[in-house]
């Protein structure tokens, strides 16, 4: 042991099989180290702790539609998503929106009918905004029933698909009268 060096700034260690004890140090400033670039290491992996919604869209796959058939589908971790959102403006502060909602949305055109799920990352717009879900219609026989919700997986759900019935009912309705 050199002069400058205490026996506290040493640590020793056993390895089996070369004979018993084989004393090995590391003086405690390299072990600090390693244990910070260890923690570092750590800390860089990716964690998944976004909502997770259901993707499909049902004029690509039927079991998309109502009812909802997951077989074919994936729940998807939305904050994997968000490198793909650049498209989307900033929030009040100047950061990415992060994705908070799963969407449901159904989408009737003329005769077609199709049901989108997916990860949303704006909020409802400030007329909707303290409704999970609206309708909207515009030119071309164009109408839309979008519902949001807050929990993973929740855009699956039959309460969905029990309202966007009842829509696509009250527009046969109207047409038949």
């Amino acid at each position: 042991m050199s002069p400058t060096t205490s026996s506290m700034d040493r640590i020793s260690c056993y390895f089996p099989g070369q004979g018993g004890h084989v004393a090995k140090s590391l003086s405690r400033h390299w072990s600090v180290w390693l244990a910070m670039f260890g923690l570092m290491a750590v800390c860089q992996l990716p964690t998944v702790s976004g909502i997770k919604c259901w993707e499909c869209n049902s004029a690509f796959d039927k079991r998309c539609g109502d009812p909802f058939v997951n077989m074919t589908s994936e729940l998807v971790d939305c904050d994997q998503r968000t490198p793909e959102m650049d498209h989307l403006p900033l929030d009040a502060n100047g950061e990415k929106y992060q994705a908070n909602i799963c969407r449901k949305t159904f989408q009737q055109t003329r005769e077609e009918v199709r049901i989108i799920r997916s990860c949303g990352w704006l909020p409802n717009a400030p007329q909707f905004e303290d409704r999970t879900c609206y309708t909207k219609t515009g030119t071309f026989q164009v109408m839309v029933y979008h519902c949001v919700c807050h929990e993973d997986g929740c855009n699956s759900g039959s309460y969905l698909s029990l309202s966007a019935a009842i829509i696509a009912l009250s527009l046969a309705m109207q047409r038949l009268f």
